[in-house]
């Protein structure tokens, strides 16, 4: 079976809790992932081949997830389609890093305590971003701006599974975020949580839209401290 999904990264990361559901219930299929994103992907064991263009085998199942759309969580519509039916064990979002990786992360908060990952680019007007930065402060955090850094995808996820904290926008770094088991406050600026929202198991995750101010984050990160 070929899944293609060539839409963002939060859709190749909502994919991979249906892979695994599909590796467990046909555990002799051949399972590739053609994708602009591989790096999502990358080490998932559950899968036999990933990028673009995955060569196709006479007699197997393609599947264009970017032909569909519907307003439902994207890992249920994804399910529906790959499976047949929403029944997945783990709808944990997992993408599994290297070692060399998550020594690249640790370098960049060496030395620091009780960080806080930080990414607010995005669409939030600048009286807004300098006032959350000016809040970070306050919350006894010290704080690594991976929007500024502009490491890779998987690096900056290297960083938050560092992190005590995770704080921000709806961006492809919070999606990769999500996969992670860190604390996490989000503000959704263009998506639509209930369509996104992660199943962490019950890891703090709290999703701010509408009209945020600094103290709706201060606030969300006060709750996620008490969990």
């Amino acid at each position: 079976m070929i899944i293609m999904t060539t839409k963002g990264i939060k859709e190749a990361l909502a994919l991979t809790p249906v892979i695994r559901e599909l590796r467990l219930r046909r555990p002799d299929c051949r399972i590739c992932v053609d994708t602009t994103h591989p790096e999502v992907f990358e080490n998932n064991i559950e899968l036999d081949a990933v990028g673009e263009f995955v060569t196709f085998h006479k007699g197997e199942t393609y599947i264009n997830l970017d032909a569909i759309t519907e307003n439902v969580h994207i890992m249920d519509l994804y399910a529906r389609v790959v499976l047949g039916d929403t029944r997945i064990t783990n709808r944990h979002i997992a993408v599994t890093l290297t070692v060399d990786e998550l020594a690249k992360g640790l370098s960049v908060v060496n030395g620091m305590s009780n960080v806080v990952a930080v990414n607010l680019d995005g669409e939030l007007s600048q009286e807004l971003r300098d006032g959350i930065i000016e809040e970070i402060g306050e919350w006894g955090y010290e704080a690594v701006f991976l929007d500024e850094l502009e490491l890779p995808l998987r690096i900056s996820l290297a960083v938050i599974q560092q992190s005590a904290l995770y704080v921000g926008l709806d961006n492809d770094v919070s999606y990769m975020a999500m996969s992670s088991k860190v604390p996490m406050v989000m503000c959704y600026t263009k998506d639509d949580p209930e369509l996104t929202r992660p199943f962490r198991r019950g890891l703090p995750f709290i999703a701010l839209s509408g009209e945020v101010k600094p103290i709706d984050f201060t606030n969300a990160v006060a709750e996620v401290a008490a969990e």
